[in-house]
Order: C-alpha cells, then structure tokens, then sequence
C-alpha cells in the first residue's frame, strides 16, 4: 500500500517531532527538551545511555513521580524550566542552572549532586524580608551536604525563617538571615519605666550549623561560635579536616554563655565537640574559648581535639581531651584537660591550674612557667 506523498511528510514530520521531544539521542550528545504530554524526562534520560550526555530543559513546568538521573547525565535548567516534584528526584549527575527556582512541589530532591554550589532559591526561596523562605533553605541545605560542593550559598538578600534549620555543610551566606517570632500578647509584660513592652516569645527558631569538613577559610577569625543571644547551636558538632589561611587569631569554637542568659533562654549548647586535622596556614593562632556554667544543664558535653595546631590559646571550663596537637607558646585557662601524644613549643602558661590528672598523659616535654 502507498501512502499519498503529503501523508507521508505528515508522519515523518510527526515523527521526527515525537522521537526528538521524547530524547533521540543526537550526535553530540545533548537532549533539548520541552513540556508537553509528549516529553518525558525518564525517556529523555534513557536514551542518553549508555555513554550519557547534555539534557536541557526548556520553559516549562515538568510534572514528574519518582526519577534518578545517573551520574553521568547533566541537567542544564533554561530560564523558566521546573521540575515539579510528587514523591522524589534523585540527581547523581552535574546540574547547572541560574539563581531562579527550578524545583517545586511536595516532594523531595537528594542524591550526590556534581554542582559546586547549591541555592536556597532552587527550592523557591524570595530573600525579599518577607517570604518565608525556611523550607526552601532546608531543602537547599539537605541537597548540599551530600553534593560535590558540599556548599549552601545564601544570596545578597534577606531570608524569613520560622522554624528551626539544621545545616550539615559548608555555608557561604552573604545575606541575612530573619527570625519571625510568634509573640503570646496575654504575657506580654508592661512597665511603667519604659515604653517598650518585654515580649514574651511563645517559640525560639534556631539555626544550627552542625558539620564542616574539608574545607577552606580564608581570614576567619571565630569557626564556630555561641555567644550570649546570637548563636545556637546543639547536638554533635564535628570540624574535620579544615585549612585556615588567616594572619588574624582564630577561635575554632567559641561558647560564651551567662548565667542568666542561659536558664531564662534555654539556651542550648552541644552534646558532643569533635575537631580533628585543622591547621592554620596564615600568621595567626589558633585556640578555643569558653566561658559557660559547668553545673547547668547545658555545660556537659565532650569536647575533643585530634591533630590540630598549632594551638596558642585555650581557655575551656570544662573536660577536653586534646591528642597529637600542637602548643606553641599557649596560654591555658583549663580545669579538665586530657594530653595524649602532644607537643609543646616554647614557654607555655597556665597548666599549674589545671587538675594534677590532666597532666599525667602529657606524652612531650612540658616548659613549666
């Protein structure tokens, strides 16, 4: 049977259409897609294999269930281009894309991402200062710390948040972050000797940046830091394997609490302090600070030190243990320190006050004041 020439056309043309929105692997290996009933990003994906390529969405919203992209796929999102996510998105490969929303829906969006920088405005954030841009920076932070990056980057602009975030990357924030508070107007209280009423806050949202690794910082002078009302951070808070290039002293965890502040607060601090392999390229020192209640409910937690230096000043008011570290001319302010295999440079000061326990595993020579 013969088809009639015009027909025939048709159908290539139809066809030609159908195969390329769908994912005809090109000879260049790039996949240029467009929303439609007809598209389909599993197809697009399939028939990059098995040497994978270039998929590149264009304007449009992109429904999808449940889907992985491998790793050697690279998502390259256009202006206008959103994937609208039911259950989970799963991305292994790279992913390019601008500082405009490219994820939305209920889902989720995880995997081992290969982007050096993950956006909170991925996910939808505004940083307009009224937005509520918390779900948008979890979803960004939780993406981030399994990407190759392993950076969340926080724009110029102001981000609203009303409940608490935990964070497990890297953090490059040039923006600022807005805490919305719930205030419970009947407890509010009034005093004829100010005009403003103390407020009372029915709940604390906090941020808690809780794991760096691998990193480098450049002319920091405070890692990690808790300080009366500005910082809060709980749980199992970990430094690993930080180079610090800054002629500046740096703190690498600096907890200042008082008394009051704390109880009326509830303030809460870590359950567990681990730093380990860090070192300080730049002139200056390294050291930590603490200045908090050891008999409160919130002074206990361990604190750890592993092959770090070297380290100029130490003041902590509770147990530390610190192994293959290094002292240079250090100034102690401890009570409780544990020594294992560490080494001591120059004249270094203050361990006469310390526990005669916390000298017995001093494994190097010790210059006594």
């Amino acid at each position: 049977m013969k088809l009639p020439i015009k027909f025939a056309v048709i159908t290539a043309l139809v066809l030609f259409s159908l195969t390329t929105r769908l994912g005809a692997k090109p000879a260049n290996g790039k996949i240029s897609l467009l929303p439609g009933a007809d598209s389909s990003l599993e197809a697009a994906v399939e028939s990059l294999q098995p040497d994978g390529g270039l998929l590149e969405l264009g304007a449009g919203i992109y429904r999808l269930e449940e889907t992985s992209i491998p790793e050697n796929v690279d998502l390259h999102f256009l202006p206008g281009a959103v994937l609208e996510v039911a259950k989970n998105l799963k991305i292994n490969g790279g992913l390019k894309a601008g500082e405009r929303q490219i994820f939305s829906g209920s889902g989720t969006v995880s995997g081992m991402v290969k982007t050096a920088v993950v956006l909170p405005q991925w996910f939808g954030a505004k940083a307009d200062g009224m937005h509520d841009d918390t779900r948008a920076i979890q979803q960004a932070a939780d993406l981030a710390q399994f990407s190759s990056g392993k950076l969340l980057r926080l724009s110029p602009g102001s981000y609203v948040f009303s409940d608490s975030i935990n964070i497990r990357c890297n953090v490059d924030c040039r923006g600022t972050l807005l805490q919305r508070l719930e205030v419970d107007h009947e407890k509010t209280k009034h005093s004829n000797f100010t005009y403003v009423p103390s407020h009372f806050v029915r709940k604390v949202f906090r941020i808690s940046i809780v794991y760096m690794e691998n990193c480098h910082i450049f002319n920091a002078s405070t890692i990690f830091s808790s300080r009366e009302d500005i910082g809060d951070f709980y749980g199992t808070v970990t430094l690993k394997n930080i180079v610090v290039d800054s002629d500046l002293d740096v703190s690498l965890l600096t907890v200042s609490v008082s008394p009051d502040f704390d109880y009326a607060h509830d303030l809460r601090l870590p359950s567990q302090v681990t730093i380990q392999n860090v070192r300080n390229q730049g002139k200056g020192s390294l050291g930590i600070y603490g200045r908090f209640d050891q008999s409160s409910p919130h002074g206990g937690f361990q604190t750890l030190l592993l092959d770090v230096g070297s380290l100029k000043s130490v003041t902590w008011p509770v147990a530390v243990q610190f192994e293959s570290c290094i002292f240079e001319q250090a100034k102690f302010n401890v009570k409780d320190a544990t020594f294992r295999f560490c080494e001591f440079r120059g004249e270094n000061s203050g361990l006469e006050q310390a526990s005669p326990q916390s000298l017995l595993n001093i494994n190097a020579p010790f210059a006594a004041p």
